[in-house]
């Protein structure tokens, strides 16, 4: 077992909880992305399902 000084401890937890960030900043870019896309179909549905299509 390795074992670490707490300031390399610290740098470690950081780098871990800023790649934490990244991924569920991306987590949620994707989701908006989904979300969006998902209120354009309904739009597009209700268009057609009010217009007779």
């Amino acid at each position: 077992m390795v074992i670490l000084s707490v300031p390399q401890v610290n740098r470690y937890l950081a780098e871990v909880t800023g790649e934490e960030a990244q991924v569920n900043y991306r987590v949620k870019q994707v989701k908006t992305v989904e979300e969006q896309v998902t209120a354009m179909s309904t739009q597009v549905n209700s268009f057609y399902f009010s217009a007779g299509l």
